[in-house]
């Protein structure tokens, strides 16, 4: 992954140009060299509401040979959350862009060397039944970095859209399949993170400062509790036969249940925190069902 002392940071759509994307590109590609992009422009699916994701072909010539790449670049939009919850604080908006970019950064990196110890990180085309090992259940991260001064942050990655991945339509529910899988690689994640730990003597909130501290989620009690609430309501309208079980989820504080898993005395360890259909795309092919997370851990 291209370091972000090399490369400047794109403020939008119009900096993702040709000589911006070899930048990004070379660590991973050696010898690219980049002719043309072709930004198509804003491919958000779901209910994203952080980032503004821009999908972008990039053509050129490696070894000789034309290459063409399918890219997203994730980018940091300050008015998008406002289309989605009616507070969103900007500098705990920030701390979740920062937290993704070090996750990316820094954390997959050493996720995969003690997952495939000794072996090369280079992406490798394979059978396209197989994703690259070299992506567990993440999506190929070449640039991750922040802006210092605008504070917007970008992440460049790989195209899942345009390998035949997608996000459920309408919230539709995983089927056991899927959940299996989705099931394994959070089990693979929480793991790895531990062994992570063990092996460099340190706890993972003081190796990785930018893990959400108590602190940054007392910032978000007041839109925690109105997402949640609202959800309840939905649920309640959606499910009238439901009203003891709607009075039970009454009662819940998201927010206090959150600060008792940080408190509490059990093994700390990296974990998605939105790990729902929306940040899970799949592919189904020959009866086989392949994923990837998307969005924070």
């Amino acid at each position: 992954m291209a370091t972000k002392a090399e490369i400047a940071i794109p403020q939008s759509a119009e900096d993702i140009a040709p000589s911006w994307v070899q930048s990004v590109l070379q660590k991973d590609l050696t010898g690219i060299t980049i002719t043309d992009v072709d930004v198509k422009g804003s491919i958000n699916q779901g209910e994203g509401f952080m980032s503004d994701i821009i999908a972008f072909d990039a053509v050129g010539i490696r070894n000789g040979t034309s290459q063409r790449y399918s890219l997203v670049a994730k980018l940091t939009d300050f008015k998008r959350p406002f289309t989605i919850l009616k507070e969103c604080p900007k500098d705990f908006h920030i701390k979740l862009e920062l937290t993704e970019v070090k996750f990316y950064s820094e954390a997959v990196p050493e996720l995969l060397s003690v997952a495939i110890p000794g072996t090369e990180r280079e992406s490798k085309p394979g059978k396209e039944d197989h994703p690259p090992t070299d992506s567990l259940f993440l999506p190929k991260c070449y640039f991750a970095a922040t802006d210092p001064n605008s504070m917007v942050s970008v992440r460049v990655m790989e195209n899942l859209k345009s390998q035949g991945f997608s996000i459920k339509p309408n919230r539709q529910p995983l089927s056991r399949a899927e959940m299996m899988l989705v099931a394994g690689a959070l089990a693979q994640l929480h793991g790895l993170s531990h062994l992570l730990e063990l092996r460099s003597g340190k706890p993972l909130p003081e190796k990785y400062d930018w893990i959400l501290s108590r602190s940054d989620i007392e910032g978000m009690r007041g839109t925690l509790s109105y997402q949640y609430q609202t959800a309840v309501k939905e649920f309640a309208t959606a499910f009238p036969d439901q009203a003891d079980l709607t009075a039970r989820l009454e009662k819940l504080d998201p927010y206090r249940e959150i600060l008792k898993l940080a408190e509490g005395p059990r093994l700390k360890v990296i974990c998605h925190v939105g790990s729902w259909v929306n940040n899970i795309m799949i592919k189904v092919r020959h009866g086989r069902v392949f994923f990837y997370f998307l969005d924070k851990m």
